[in-house]
């Protein structure tokens, strides 16, 4: 807007239409702005903030009508504003932005029932101050607009090309899986295939979850079905993968179940098992993690180069010691009833055990009939409870017998 003197008192009028401002209803040039009832021309002060991302957008207090634009630090990159007049917080959005003064009205007319004050100040008053931190600095002088220093944050990378660049991530590895069991054409129909689900699969949980990202719940049972659905899918190729046996049945396998199991793993086999029977004896010690019986899927007759599917579940039967336990310690069974303690190295297992009378006979020393005078297992006299041994290791009870 314009001014000139007029003796004493200063008088505006409008560039456009020449019309004087000063005779227009509600004009008031400490205002800074003002729309002229004429010709409709926008007009501001010389020291008016005209915007940065909105430039020519004069902004009212939507409480108390006060122009924020004047106040002190104001800007439109905030997303909201809190008048500085009557408290009142503001949005400063396009959502915002009306042709006129009626329009806002009638705009208002619809939304005074639904609109909450209380909740908009809460929810974005918090956001102004920091803002007003860590955006930009402004001049209270001048109101020069000063930039921040501080670095644009990174565009954030689209969705879809991260789903579909992990689809043909997963269909590339499936080809190569099925490369093994089928030709080139299908293999590359097949991974273009699980390409195209995985990536449809992808984006259509990541857009759930943007729906649902506030109930950790839902998403935790979206995230358990995914792992199902992949398991199965892994189950489902592995079921179908064909591997060879790498040895005969029957024959003299001579090696350990350890290495036996290492040459099924690297044949392919995924369900590998062991059987431990534990029944050597002393005599037979030799022969401990020595491999006497293979299955492959329940067959125990099969040829080097048999196909099978690679979870096929196979067996190794192998044979170890057959230990046992001392049921009591040498210590314990002196002076007890060698008929007692006999029965208890029975039923631990043991059947290697001999009872011989006591040859030596100590003066001045009393002991009663049948009493343990000393015991052996396996040449050691000063076993403990608990201790392994082979079952057939000799056991001997010295005992007291008088005639």
């Amino acid at each position: 807007m314009s001014k000139k003197d007029n003796k004493d008192n200063n008088e505006y009028f409008c560039p456009n239409c020449n019309a004087i401002l000063n005779y227009q209803l509600g004009f008031s040039p400490d205002n800074g702005a003002w729309t002229c009832t004429e010709c409709g021309q926008q007009l501001y002060g010389d020291d008016f903030y005209t915007g940065e991302r909105f430039e020519g957008v004069v902004w009212y207090c939507d409480d108390c009508g006060e122009i924020l634009n004047k106040q002190d630090g104001f800007s439109d990159v905030y997303s909201s504003w809190t008048c500085t007049n009557c408290g009142h917080v503001n949005f400063i959005d396009e959502d915002e932005i009306y042709a006129s003064h009626e329009e806002y009205e009638e705009e208002e007319e619809f939304d005074d029932e639904d609109y909450d004050d209380d909740y908009y100040e809460d929810d974005y008053e918090e956001d102004y101050d920091d803002y007003e931190e860590d955006v930009e600095e402004y001049d209270n002088e001048s109101y020069s607009f000063v930039e921040s220093t501080q670095p644009a944050s990174p565009e954030p990378v689209n969705p879809i090309i991260t789903c579909l660049l992990i689809g043909a991530l997963a269909g590339l590895s499936l080809s190569c899986i099925f490369l093994e069991s089928v030709s080139w054409g299908m293999a590359i129909a097949l991974g273009v295939g699980a390409c195209i689900v995985i990536t449809a699969v992808l984006y259509g949980i990541y857009s759930l979850v943007m729906i649902i990202e506030k109930h950790p719940m839902i998403s935790a049972c979206i995230a358990i079905l995914v792992v199902f659905i992949g398991y199965g899918c892994y189950s489902f190729i592995m079921d179908n993968k064909t591997v060879s046996s790498p040895l005969k049945s029957k024959e003299e396998y001579n090696v350990t179940y350890i290495d036996l199991k290492e040459s099924f793993r690297d044949a392919g086999f995924i369900n590998i098992s062991c059987n431990d029977v534990d029944d050597l004896l002393t005599s037979q010690i030799d022969k401990e993690d020595i491999v006497t019986e293979v299955s492959i899927d329940g067959k125990t007759m099969f040829s080097k180069g048999d196909e099978f599917s690679a979870t096929d579940k196979v067996i190794i039967t192998y044979h170890s010691p057959a230990y046992v336990d001392c049921p009591i310690s040498a210590k314990e069974a002196k002076g007890k009833n060698y008929n007692e303690i006999q029965s208890q190295f029975k039923d631990a297992g043991f059947i290697n055990i001999k009872a011989q009378k006591n040859d030596k006979v100590l003066k001045g020393l009393l002991r009663d009939n049948n009493e343990v005078v000393n015991i052996s297992v396996d040449g050691n006299t000063s076993f403990s409870f608990g201790d392994n041994y082979i079952k057939d290791v000799e056991v001997i009870i010295t005992y007291e017998k008088k005639n």
